[in-house]
């Protein structure tokens, strides 16, 4: 596919793709491992129904390791046989961001706990490039939740307390 036959929604994604690999956070290269991140962006890809990240990706994603048979099981939002512990919950945190828009503490904790600081930012960064291209936004996260929005995690304010002499 030559870039004169892309659409201009296909081009934005080839141009997300094009800025996030390999996502450098601090210079040190990724945190996540190329099957990690080609999950989250076939994941993604395929949520969203986008052709040219999925032409790319699935080949990015046969090259990173994955069979075919795990990149169609991924097609059906399945998780494929023998994951990892770190694909597993790169497969869980994406599905629960793609879904719902946000992750609860809970899944926030379990993510960090898991990937780490810096993968647990690789991985927003990947889906907030993602979630850019898209759409313009993210709905806000409900009270306790975190919400994932353009590459970065944003934790809800907690609610200020009324001192006694304001009653």
């Amino acid at each position: 596919m030559t870039s004169a036959e892309m659409t201009s929604a296909e081009m934005r994604t080839h141009s997300a793709v094009r800025a996030r690999h390999p996502v450098e956070l601090d210079g040190d290269g990724p945190a996540l491992s190329g099957r990690c991140r080609e999950i989250a962006i076939l994941l993604h890809a395929f949520h969203w129904d986008t052709p040219f990240e999925l032409y790319a990706h699935r080949r990015a994603g046969l090259a990173a390791g994955l069979s075919g048979a795990e990149i169609d099981r991924l097609a059906s939002r399945l998780p494929p046989p023998r994951l990892s512990t770190q694909e597993l919950t790169v497969f869980g945190t994406v599905t629960a961001v793609l879904d719902r828009r946000h992750l609860d503490r809970a899944e926030r904790a379990a993510a960090l706990g898991i990937l780490g600081h810096r993968g647990f930012r690789e991985l927003v960064t990947l889906l907030g490039h993602d979630e850019l291209g898209a759409e313009d936004h993210l709905d806000p996260a409900p009270h306790g939740g975190v919400e994932v929005a353009r590459g970065r995690v944003i934790a809800p304010r907690s609610p200020r307390r009324r001192s006694r002499s304001s009653r």
